[in-house]
């Protein structure tokens, strides 16, 4: 059993942090937990860090549990804690699926791709009303 105290010396909140600290940092931890983010998912994803991350908003769309991350139900915190124990347990299987969610965002959050998916919204949306 892990007392407060050595979670406490273990555990760094980052807090609110420039892009460049991000993505200088990102790639060197162990994991990342995402309990309930937005763009600080995209960005740990970007950076190829380990994640854990409830099953809430978008995060199944980029985690997949086993492939890209681990993906728990929202709320869960022992299955959390579990998958955080797993990872930092396996670090070579930890960098496999940072190195895995990485390729996935780079894929995902393209921008070309982006403006591409958008303009064809658009132009889907303006044949129907023609």
């Amino acid at each position: 059993m892990v007392t407060d105290s050595e979670v406490c010396e273990q555990v760094i909140f980052c807090g609110s942090r420039d892009q460049d600290w991000l993505a200088r940092v990102a790639p060197c931890v162990s994991v990342v937990v995402s309990p309930s983010t937005g763009r600080a998912l995209g960005e740990a994803a970007l950076g190829g860090a380990p994640v854990v991350a409830y099953d809430i908003d978008w995060h199944s769309e980029l985690i997949v549990g086993g492939e890209t991350g681990e993906l728990v139900a929202h709320r869960d915190a022992v299955a959390m804690a579990d998958a955080i124990e797993r990872l930092l347990a396996d670090p070579d299987r930890a960098r496999r699926l940072g190195r895995a969610l990485r390729a996935k965002a780079m894929a995902m959050l393209d921008p070309a791709l982006g403006k591409r998916m958008q303009a064809a919204t658009y132009d889907a949306l303006l044949a129907k009303r023609r």
